[in-house]
């Protein structure tokens, strides 16, 4: 790490990793939050929807397969 004026500048790329400018809000994004506890309903519901809104659509599409291969006549 270099300094000039002031500013830090990073040599390489781990520089800029292991910069203690950028570590901490890092840190802290990435960090366990421990006052943010999620229930089990809450986890069963949201895996639940999530589940739900990719499978619905997909198994319409497999149970009309048939239907979608054919052209409508007229």
């Amino acid at each position: 790490m270099r300094r000039v004026n002031g500013r830090v500048f990073a040599a390489s790329t781990d520089d800029l990793l292991l910069s203690e400018t950028l570590s901490r809000p890092l840190l802290l994004l990435l960090a366990p939050r421990s006052d943010l506890k999620v229930r089990l309903i809450e986890q069963v519901i949201g895996l639940t929807v999530i589940f739900a809104t990719f499978l619905v659509p997909s198994g319409w599409i497999l149970a009309h397969l048939e239907d979608y291969k054919h052209k409508p006549s007229e």
